[in-house]
């Protein structure tokens, strides 16, 4: 909950404290090197965290990990240096100057090494302290940004330099926890020559080496596109929809890391029941929760840009209303891409995921490209609504291979997709129904709309538990251990 309080601050903050522009300018930068980090990545960090949580004590695996990560983070920062200011450069990044390229650059190898270090807390079962530390520094941080907001204005080197601060003092503290609770010497495994986790490591990887490079060369070109063709207006519009889209996945990205550790673990003891009970219960659950935000903000996407934003971002309206929506299926696809990971079949993952994005690539272009050039001149909202019908398609066809490795029904689970934001979609309307005063101010119509709206929710999960992974009587159970507690 700090967690998401602290992320809802921020983005009440730094999109009105910027304006569209620098804020679409900053998204751009940052989404390149998030990109380049992800091509650096290839597929390794999954690797990393499967085995490590199959392996704890395995001391060499973490500095292995962390002499590439080094390394890949001096590539990058320094490629980005050697690049900046010149033609290739000013093409690359429409003119920014090396100073914030080099930031942006910066930013994305700070956020890696923050992942990495979040995955080995995970691994080592020290989650519940590692995410309180976590979110106390989150508190701590929005708080300067607070203060640094109301003292002086805010510009993009500014929030650049705020936020490598802030992410590498977390590092530090979650650093410090490792420390702290080190494994028992009996506990840890012999390191392995270099080569036996270069060998492990490309086993699993290189399969995604492919996935990876068309990955970002196409997600980087859609960006690109929409920057040169929209302008960076349509950019900011696309990066707070895709802000918000964050902070509605929040509640259920937290839990990814932890069903792949699980995954892998069951995998390793061959123990399938496990596996598909776990996939059963928990990601039709995850997905209501990543729904119930999804849905309300989707129809209530003019008040959440006014919030955020204020009257300068009005012509981003539809853009969040179309996003919102990415996060109900990013969690169906993050969450069934662990049994992927964990259990090694990253060739069919590559497959699926390289088809998806080549053909929705002239689909976007079809959307996004000014009419004068052929397209539609959607800008941002033609990007976000190709994201968001590809999304539906790519996870329902992973999907389909999950189900029939653990002897699942596809069909029900697709008909849990369809259900559940159908019967939300209904809350959202009665409850507005509901509570319709004239007369109220803008900001206590949509709290009380959202009150009642939640209030129908819990009503219908109570009603018909099934929609939430659930069975009847153990909302009751539960709610009993937790009284006689």
């Amino acid at each position: 909950m700090a967690v998401f309080l602290t992320g809802l601050i921020t983005l009440a903050l730094v999109p009105r404290a910027l304006g569209p522009e620098a804020f679409g300018r900053y998204e751009f930068l940052t989404n390149f090197f998030l990109q380049v980090k992800s091509f650096f990545d290839m597929g390794t960090s999954a690797c990393f965290y499967t085995r490590l949580s199959q392996r704890q004590g395995d001391t060499g695996l973490v500095a292995f990990y962390h002499k590439l990560l080094f390394w890949a983070s001096v590539l990058m920062i320094g490629g980005a240096l050697l690049l900046a200011g010149t033609p290739l450069g000013n093409l690359l990044w429409v003119g920014e100057g090396a100073l914030l390229v080099s930031f942006a650059a910066s930013y994305a190898a700070v956020t890696w090494w923050l992942d990495t270090t979040r995955k080995i807390v995970d691994a080592r079962h020290l989650t519940v302290r590692g995410e309180t530390l976590y979110a106390f520094s989150r508190i701590v941080t929005t708080l300067i940004l607070v203060a640094i907001v109301w003292g002086w204005s805010l510009r993009i080197e500014g929030y650049f330099i705020y936020q490598i601060i802030t992410l590498l003092l977390t590092v530090a503290v979650l650093t410090h926890l490792l420390n702290k609770h080190a494994l028992p010497s009996a506990d840890k495994i012999a390191p392995q020559p270099a080569r036996t986790y270069i060998r492990e490591f490309w086993n699993y990887s290189h399969p995604l080496i492919a996935h990876a490079s068309v990955g970002m060369l196409v997600i980087i070109a859609e960006r690109w596109i929409l920057q040169t063709q929209a302008g960076a207006i349509e950019q900011g519009f696309y990066g707070l929809a895709s802000q918000v889209a964050v902070m509605c996945f929040l509640f259920t990205s937290a839990m990814t890391q932890l069903l792949t550790r699980e995954f892998a673990v069951a995998w390793d003891q061959q123990n399938m029941e496990r596996m598909r009970s776990m996939f059963r219960r928990i990601i039709p659950m995850l997905y209501a929760v990543a729904a119930y935000f999804s849905v309300f903000i989707a129809c209530h996407a003019e008040d959440v840009v006014w919030l955020l934003g204020g009257q300068a971002w009005k012509e981003g309206v539809l853009a969040m209303s179309i996003m919102v929506l990415y996060p109900m299926h990013q969690t169906y696809g993050q969450l069934s891409g662990s049994v992927f990971y964990a259990t090694g079949q990253t060739r069919l993952y590559r497959n699926i995921g390289i088809t998806g994005m080549v053909a929705g690539l002239p689909v976007m272009l079809w959307l996004v490209l000014p009419v004068e050039s052929g397209g539609l001149g959607l800008g941002a909202a033609g990007l976000v609504l190709k994201m968001v019908v590809l999304q539906f398609i790519l996870v329902n066809v992973q999907l389909w291979f999950n189900t029939r490795l653990l002897s699942l029904s596809f069909w029900k689970l697709l008909a849990h997709q369809l259900v559940v934001p159908a019967v939300f979609l209904a809350c959202v309307f009665a409850g507005s129904t509901l509570v319709s005063f004239p007369g109220l101010p803008r900001l206590g119509q949509f709290l009380l709309t959202g009150m009642a709206y939640t209030f129908l929710v819990v009503v219908i999960i109570l009603l018909i538990p099934q929609l939430a992974g659930l069975q009847r009587g153990e909302i009751g159970a539960a709610a009993r251990k937790v009284w006689g507690k």
